[in-house]
């Protein structure tokens, strides 16, 4: 009969606690290696060296690549590492401008950020600029309400399609000013909107909602749409009032 094995000592063997170890080394290994890909800023990437550098008890925050046939001192090396982060350039990324500046810097870029339609598109028959009944409900019921009070600017965008809408003798762009300042006059005149919080813009035909040849796309293409927008009208128009000072 043959004899019984004799059972593992109690406990864990020391083997497992060691690759425990490695295993936690290697997932702290990838984790530095996913954090320090998605650095884009090379000024952020500068403060993470300086700080592994002072962990690991390195004199300095600067550094420079050390060359042995060329020895330097340790006050020559810290002024080259100041004297290269001075004149480090900043990157694209560097920037928080929330406009684009352009080579005048008297001019930027308006309403570069969100906007919500208000109310709903305002349809049109083709070739024609005047209100209809249901427009005006629109604009009194959906839209001006949504204006009254806000401190936002808002944009009157109008648009034109298809050759019906040239039946008239106006081209795309020409017919969609008209419809828009059909309805920015509508919304100052009757619903007495403050036109300084109001900018008319014109889209012709470049923003068709269908571009299918069904009945029903050239209703939908000919429309004015009245947007909200997050810029403020003091940004854009500091003396919205009309009191005649900027500020």
């Amino acid at each position: 009969m043959g004899k019984r094995a004799k059972p593992p000592p109690p406990g864990v063997p020391e083997w497992i606690v060691t690759y425990g170890d490695l295993m936690s080394l290697l997932l702290c290994f990838f984790i530095l290696l996913a954090a320090f890909s998605e650095l884009k800023k090379p000024d952020e990437y500068q403060k993470v060296i300086d700080a592994i550098q002072e962990a690991f008890g390195a004199e300095g925050g600067d550094s420079v690549i050390f060359d042995p046939a060329h020895p330097t001192s340790l006050e020559d090396i810290i002024a080259q590492g100041i004297e290269q982060r001075t004149n480090t350039k900043p990157s694209k990324s560097d920037t928080n401008d929330r406009t684009t500046v352009g080579e005048d810097q008297s001019t930027s870029t308006l309403f570069d950020g969100r906007r919500w339609t208000i109310g709903k598109a305002m349809p049109f028959a083709p070739a024609e600029f005047e209100l209809s009944e249901d427009n005006k409900q629109i604009i009194r019921e959906l839209i001006a309400p949504r204006i009254h009070g806000s401190d936002k600017m808002f944009l009157v965008l109008g648009h034109a399609w298809g050759a019906d809408d040239k039946l008239g003798g106006m081209d795309p762009i020409e017919l969609s000013y008209k419809r828009a300042r059909a309805v920015h006059e509508f919304l100052v005149k009757d619903c007495e909107v403050d036109p300084t919080a109001l900018s008319l813009w014109v889209a012709g035909a470049t923003q068709p909602l269908k571009l299918d040849a069904g009945a029903g796309a050239g209703g939908s293409n000919r429309r004015v749409e009245v947007f909200m927008t997050d810029t403020p009208l003091a940004e854009v128009n500091p003396d919205a009032a009309g009191t005649g000072r900027d500020g």
